[in-house]
């Protein structure tokens, strides 16, 4: 028994459809607000994808011996953020690794040499904030915390105790100082 038939009805697009979004007052702010969002996404996906190829670039032609505790470690942590990001999409690890046909010892053999990389990657860009004595100050990392908290306002509390923890301190300490190591390795390059 059929008891609903549905079609989806496309709103008409004007400054109504724009205002019932939110923020915007007419068509034109909407589309701009819009072609801005996917410049900035492009503009980012290109960043990504220069700073990665640097890095690969430096990776290949530097020598690191890394002790097997090290890209255990790093394995670990890949497999934690899949789970996180997994379970996040409502998905969990062992489902996963079912529809890959793998055992957890597989799949972590087949993360490895990706382990290996990022690892090798971490060192070489610790090494050179070191070298280039690169530092981020607290005042850096409180505001760059205050805009994520800022962007997660109204969300639960566990939330918000992660962003106030010693752990997401240490992580965006290393994030923007990473992100000035690729700043001073963009300008080299282009220099």
């Amino acid at each position: 028994k059929v008891k609903l038939v549905q079609a989806p009805e496309v709103p008409e697009l004007n400054d109504n459809f724009a205002r019932s979004l939110g923020k915007y007052k007419t068509l034109e702010e909407l589309e701009k607000q819009i072609e801005d969002n996917l410049l900035k996404q492009a503009e980012m996906k290109e960043k990504g994808r220069f700073e990665m190829e640097l890095m690969d670039k430096i990776s290949d032609k530097t020598e690191i011996n890394i002790p097997d505790l090290l890209i255990d470690s790093e394995t670990d942590k890949m497999i934690h953020e899949l789970k996180h990001n997994l379970e996040a999409q409502g998905g969990n690890l062992d489902d996963y690794l079912k529809s890959l046909k793998k055992s957890m010892d597989d799949f972590k053999k087949e993360l490895r040499d990706r382990a290996i990389k990022r690892v090798k990657i971490g060192l070489i860009l610790r090494e050179i904030a070191e070298k280039e004595k690169v530092k981020v100050d607290d005042a850096e990392i409180q505001k760059e915390i205050d805009a994520t908290k800022k962007k997660y306002q109204g969300t639960d509390d566990k939330i918000k105790k992660q962003i106030e923890s010693l752990e997401y301190k240490d992580y965006v300490k290393g994030l923007m100082k990473n992100r000035k190591v690729f700043e001073l390795l963009s300008k080299s390059v282009q220099d």
